[in-house]
């Protein structure tokens, strides 16, 4: 055989073996990768059934966008620790596999459905977390699910109307809200099983109470959460828009006392433009 085309065969097989381990090689990594991915997932599901917070702050970077709103991760921890304490019956499960997406070489992102379940509700939502790699550890950088993520599409849609009032720009400000998301999911379907219509929002007090057809005046926005049935109107929950402090809260009327909730700020601009 010629020695120049028995060079070039024994290159192009020194070549494969090469490519071929190369191939075995980052394959091994990615495995790892995803089992450690998998692995963490299982962990902060663990972690947010038994409501343990000091093991859950270690998962996240300092740095994450919680259900479309970037905060630090001690924001979040305060804003888990609250509703755990409004909701102490709650219970998280992840149901089936966990689905993992090579983002970049240094970003994944896990997909599962949970389910969860309080105050004698159960809802299921295809969930997802998105970590980094940071220095030799991975983080959870992003936390959502798809029905949340469809309602913020929704509000950053609705960027182009045209509010009218001041008391539009609190609604949206309210019905965008995390919180409030959380609290109304499949709200209507349990209050129809249960006999009802539907739910909606009383306008208790406002600055202004016959333009905005409230119950009477407020300096402040004040607001409630309702089920509506034939015979009554229970209230679910009480919010408070602060017109001076431009913030809203949660009212706990068990303790009397007014919880910070987290909003799109965004919208602050549209309510000093109608309510200088």
């Amino acid at each position: 055989m010629n020695k120049n085309i028995a060079f070039s065969y024994l290159f192009l097989f020194l070549c494969f073996i090469s490519l071929t381990n190369f191939s075995n090689e980052n394959l091994k990594n990615t495995s790892d990768e995803v089992n450690i991915i998998k692995n963490l997932t299982l962990q902060w599901n663990d972690c947010i059934s038994k409501q343990n917070t000091e093991l859950l702050t270690n998962l996240y970077a300092s740095q994450v966008t919680h259900y479309g709103v970037p905060l630090t991760k001690e924001k979040i921890i305060l804003s888990k620790k609250d509703f755990f304490k409004k909701h102490s019956d709650f219970s998280q499960k992840i149901i089936g596999p966990i689905k993992t997406i090579k983002l970049s070489d240094k970003k994944y992102k896990s997909i599962f459905q949970k389910l969860s379940v309080f105050n004698n509700k159960s809802a299921i939502v295809e969930a997802y977390l998105c970590f980094d790699q940071i220095g030799s550890l991975w983080k959870i950088t992003s936390e959502s699910d798809n029905s949340t993520d469809r309602v913020i599409t929704k509000a950053i849609d609705r960027k182009s109307k045209k509010f009218t009032s001041c008391l539009d720009v609190v609604l949206e400000i309210l019905r965008t809200s995390p919180e409030y998301i959380k609290t109304t999911k499949g709200l209507y379907e349990t209050v129809v099983k249960n006999g009802g219509t539907s739910h909606g929002i009383t306008v208790n007090g406002s600055p202004n109470p016959e333009r905005d057809k409230a119950l009477g005046y407020s300096k402040n926005f004040e607001l409630s959460l309702h089920e509506t049935y034939p015979d009554r109107m229970p209230t679910l929950e009480h919010y408070v828009f602060d017109t001076t402090k431009r913030k809203l809260y949660r009212y706990d009327t068990a303790n009397d006392s007014l919880i910070p909730i987290i909003f799109n700020k965004n919208l602050i601009k549209d309510y000093l433009s109608l309510c200088k």
